[in-house]
C-alpha cells in the first residue's frame, strides 16, 4: 500500500508541475514545450507527446512540440485528411484508438500500438491536437483520459491567453508607431528623411525584412 501511495503522490506532484509550467508560459512555443514535457514526467509515464496546430490556410497539422519520437522537426506536416490526430479537429471530441492498426485512417509511422488524440480548444475554436502514443495496444484507461484531457484544456487556455497578450502587444506597438510617425511628419520637413522613417518603422511594425516607398514623378509619370 506504501508504494500505491507513493506512486500516487509522484503523480499528483508531477500534475502539479504540469499545470504550474504551462500556466507560467510565456508566448505559444513555450506553452508548446511545456504541454509535452510535463507529460513526458516519469510519474506519468506518457513517452510519445506531440502538440499540433491547424494551419488554417491548408488544414494541414503543423508540428509545434513532441517529445519520444522521430516526428520530424518543428513545422512537420500532416496534410489534411489523413492521420488519426485529424479526428479531433472534426468533432472537436477526444478519440482513443486501442489498436491503430486496425484503424482506417492510421498512417504507419514509428508508434504502432495505442493512441490518444484529444482537441485544443481556444476561445471555442478547435486549434490544434494533443496526440499521445504508446508501442502497447490498448495502453490508456480513464486515468489516462482525465489526465490527458485536462493537459490540453490547459494548454487550450494559456495559448488563448498567449496569443491575447500578443495581440495586446501588437496594438501597442501599432499605436507607438502612429504616434511616432506624426511626429516626424509634424517635425520633419526634408520629405526623403521623412519617407525613409515612415518606411523603417513600417518594416519594423510588419516584421519584414525589407520594404520600398515610391512617389510618382509628375513629369515622367513613373514610380521613383
Amino acid at each position: 500500500m506504501t508504494a500505491v501511495r507513493d506512486a500516487a503522490a509522484r503523480r499528483q506532484s508531477a500534475l502539479l508541475r504540469l499545470s504550474t509550467n504551462i500556466a507560467a508560459a510565456h508566448g505559444e512555443a513555450e506553452v508548446y514545450t511545456a504541454t509535452v514535457e510535463g507529460l513526458r514526467d516519469e510519474a506519468l509515464g506518457y513517452t510519445f507527446v506531440s502538440v499540433l496546430t491547424v494551419d488554417p490556410a491548408t488544414g494541414d497539422r503543423v508540428l509545434r512540440a513532441s517529445v519520444g519520437w522521430d516526428g520530424g522537426p518543428d513545422g512537420y506536416r500532416i496534410e489534411a485528411g489523413t492521420g488519426l490526430s485529424e479526428r479531433p479537429l472534426l468533432d472537436g471530441r477526444m478519440h482513443y484508438s486501442p489498436n491503430v492498426k486496425e484503424e482506417p485512417r492510421f498512417v504507419p509511422g514509428p508508434v504502432e500500438g495505442s493512441e490518444v488524440d484529444l482537441p485544443i480548444v481556444v476561445d471555442g475554436e478547435v486549434v490544434g491536437v494533443l496526440a499521445v502514443e504508446s508501442v502497447e495496444v490498448d495502453a490508456f484507461g480513464q486515468e489516462d483520459f482525465e489526465i490527458l484531457t485536462a493537459a490540453a484544456q490547459q494548454t487550450g487556455i494559456a495559448i488563448g491567453r498567449a496569443r491575447l497578450l500578443e495581440a495586446e502587444r501588437r496594438r501597442a506597438d501599432e499605436q507607438k508607431a502612429l504616434l511616432d510617425t506624426l511626429a516626424d511628419v509634424t517635425g520633419e520637413l526634408e520629405l526623403s528623411r521623412l519617407l525613409q522613417a515612415i518606411l523603417e518603422r513600417a518594416v519594423r511594425l510588419l516584421g519584414v525584412s525589407g520594404g520600398e516607398l515610391a512617389l510618382v514623378d509628375p513629369d515622367t509619370e513613373e514610380l521613383v
